[in-house]
């Protein structure tokens, strides 16, 4: 069985390599885009950020980074500020100058990632480490869990549950060969209401989770999500509102218990007539703090 799911989990994560790849490809080809736009050249940057108790954005604040003299957050006062992770492809797939960021596991083609220092956003190259913009994927909690909730956490680290993972286009944990074994999901039978809730680039995965787990025909439990950002995600965790929080970086609370459910990865995205195609994590960190702000100073 464990066998059999590890090779299930390999297929899938190639298979996800193969897809995000053509994406990536085919966001570049003028029969996807109706051609680029050179004009784009010309005009100025317009940076597009999500809210500052954002886990993606703590995580690029981190590793690009985005810091000032004093070390804290430096992204430009200018950037167009939105609250989630669907906002944020909404605005950059309607806005030739725009430039922003999202999970690996949302991406489509009617966004286009640039190419970091030179390295192509993969899978693949998640996996070797030399796709730096790579994160945790938390989940966090206080202690002992209810029967319900703690019948779902196994179900997310089991065989099953990472197979899931694997399939939205996130790295299982255990693929990096960083913690234990899985196993074979074998319900505890509890009834209830769990309550999940934090980093809305975490929502996607979870809730394939949640419809794989409610569709078992011995689950009883019934989950409840709600994305409202990482931090919120560790604040409503420690006060009892959540059973379990969902943090997309590292976890700040030394009161909560967390682990890793999968290694995420964290794209670059531009609209798909946009002519610039890769961009140094100098450049970067330039731009999005408002240092650079023209597009043809990146051509």
């Amino acid at each position: 069985m464990k066998t059999r799911a590890k090779r299930k989990i390999t297929a899938i994560l190639a298979a996800a390599a193969l897809t995000f790849t053509a994406i990536v490809l085919s966001a570049c080809d003028d029969k996807n885009t109706g051609g680029l736009n050179q004009d784009i050249l010309e005009k100025g940057i317009q940076v597009v950020s999500r809210n500052p108790g954002s886990g993606t954005r703590t995580t690029l604040v981190d590793l690009v980074p985005f810091i000032d003299d004093e070390g804290d957050d430096a992204v430009t006062g200018d950037a167009e500020i939105v609250g989630s992770t669907g906002q944020m492809l909404t605005v950059i797939e309607s806005n030739e100058l725009a430039i922003g960021y999202v999970t690996f596991g949302v991406l489509r083609e009617t966004v286009k990632s640039l190419v970091i220092d030179g390295t192509e956003p993969t899978l693949e190259n998640v996996l070797s480490g030399k796709y730096s913009l790579q994160r945790p994927f938390n989940l966090v909690k206080t202690g002992d869990l209810s029967d319900a909730a703690q019948d779902f956490w196994n179900f997310i680290f089991s065989d099953e549950g990472q197979a899931v993972i694997a399939e939205r286009g996130h790295i299982p944990y255990n693929e990096t060969g960083t913690s234990s074994e899985r196993y074979a999901f074998e319900t505890n039978g509890a009834a209830g209401t769990i309550a999940i809730g934090g980093a809305t680039s975490m929502e996607p995965g979870m809730q394939l989770l949640i419809n794989a787990y409610e569709s078992l025909a011995d689950t009883k439990a019934k989950i409840e999500l709600n994305a409202i950002g990482s931090g919120a995600g560790e604040l409503n965790t420690l006060s009892g509102v959540f059973d379990i929080g969902m943090v997309s970086r590292e976890v700040e609370s030394n009161q909560l218990d967390f682990a890793i459910m999968a290694i995420d990865a964290i794209a670059i995205i531009v609209h798909p007539a946009n002519p610039v195609e890769k961009i140094s994590m100098k450049d970067l960190s330039e731009v999005f703090k408002g240092e650079i702000t023209a597009w043809g100073e990146l051509a």
